[in-house]
């Protein structure tokens, strides 16, 4: 069963979203992903025939920004830095999502409890009739 928020408990836990998105670090959008890659060159361990071992794995960051899909190599000594900056993106969605959610609890507790209260008795609008007309747009004769 969900509990009911007062308005002055919703205001609180925003307040407390915000501290909490300012104490946040540096951050990146994306996830990291592992690349193995094979040259092809023949002699490569890559090309082995009994049992082939792929060069890698080489570090990938994916995001989207501004619509447009980006990928980036990540060197091996940054990962862990790299890592981090998307954690803390993560955990900047996840309140933000937060606090959305109880903004929009906070509205339907507000105005939109009001508005949604005044539209309840009000009977929906008549649709207007219109006479029937025969073809060519001319008043049908009676």
């Amino acid at each position: 069963m969900e509990t009911v928020l007062t308005i002055q408990q919703i205001d609180g836990k925003i307040a407390d979203l915000k501290r909490q998105l300012l104490a946040l670090e540096p951050m990146h959008p994306g996830s990291l992903s592992s690349q193995y890659h094979v040259c092809g060159k023949t002699g490569c361990k890559c090309t082995a025939a009994p049992k082939p071992q792929p060069h890698g794995p080489y570090c990938k960051l994916n995001f989207v920004h501004h619509g447009k899909f980006t990928c980036r190599f990540v060197r091996a000594d940054v990962v862990g830095e790299v890592t981090a900056l998307v954690a803390t993106f993560k955990t900047f969605r996840q309140l933000t999502d937060e606090w959305v959610s109880l903004s929009i609890a906070r509205a339907l507790l507000g105005p939109l409890a009001r508005l949604e209260r005044k539209t309840k008795n009000v009977p929906p609008p008549k649709s207007p009739r219109r006479k029937k007309q025969s073809q060519g747009n001319q008043p049908a004769q009676v």
